[in-house]
């Protein structure tokens, strides 16, 4: 698994640098329609999250999903 920010062809930012054992330099998490994947790079956390929240929507049907990157 790689984090890739950019256009094809001129990448801005690839993480891991290197596709070996990429999934041990992410960690995955979910709570209560919170699903996160977080990795660091250098001092930046950066945090790739989505939001279920079709339980709180009123007559709409399947709910909503909508997400965020985050980096500090």
């Amino acid at each position: 698994m790689q984090y890739r920010f950019g256009v094809p062809g001129k990448l801005e930012f690839v993480y891991p640098p290197t596709k070996a054992a990429t999934q041990d330099q992410f960690y995955w998490r979910e709570l209560r329609g919170i699903h996160e994947l977080i990795f660091q790079s250098g001092d930046y956390y950066y945090t790739i999250s989505t939001y279920d929240v079709g339980e709180e929507l009123v007559n709409i049907s399947g709910g909503s999903h909508f997400g965020q990157i985050e980096a500090v």
